[in-house]
């Protein structure tokens, strides 16, 4: 849903996120900011802003980094189904002054919009030898999938070797990706 927000959704069963190494410096905290969005600060990281669409959103993890309260060693997102069966969860990436939206696009609106940025993306991709379609397929999604958005100090598009942890931008990285 837009450069900075993944969207889950499901049927029947929940799902849970977690986040297993807890900062030993005690800057990673969790906490409800409105009855279904839960701000996770995570360290030095951006910042993440979970939101239930439908269903149940919860969360544990550090709560406050003072006194002699036991302090947990992981979070944790569940999003469960309501009473129709169904949950969806948005999760958006910010760095400081997250706005939830008044609405969220409806699911299919944000998949069919992706689905036909990576189509045009892999259509800009050159041919290769025959025999090797998975693998320029594979090349293209990998590529399309590490790029972000101008930011900061990016003044245009980049690549990162991953949105996971390796979240810098260094000009061999573009190398990697596209060997």
């Amino acid at each position: 849903d837009g450069p900075d927000t993944v969207r889950f959704r499901g049927q029947g069963v929940g799902l849970r996120f977690t986040l297993a190494w807890v900062d030993p410096l005690g800057s990673d905290l969790v906490f409800p900011t409105t009855d279904r969005t839960w701000t996770l600060i995570l360290g030095e990281n951006p910042h993440l802003a979970a939101t239930s669409i439908r269903g149940e959103l919860t969360a544990e993890g550090p709560r406050v980094r003072t006194g002699p309260a036991p302090i947990p060693d992981h979070t944790t997102l569940d999003a469960r189904p309501g009473a129709d069966g169904r949950w969806e969860l948005a999760l958006t990436q910010y760095v400081s002054g997250y706005r939830e939206p008044a609405a969220f696009r409806p699911f299919d609106d944000c998949v069919a919009e992706v689905t036909a940025e990576l189509r045009a993306w892999t259509g800009a991709v050159p041919p290769v030898p025959a025999g090797m379609d998975a693998s320029r397929a594979l090349a293209a999604y990998l590529t399309w999938s590490c790029l972000v958005g101008p930011r900061g100090k990016l003044q245009r598009p980049s690549m990162l070797m991953s949105k996971n942890w390796m979240y810098a931008t260094w000009s061999w990285d573009h190398c990697f990706n596209a060997f």
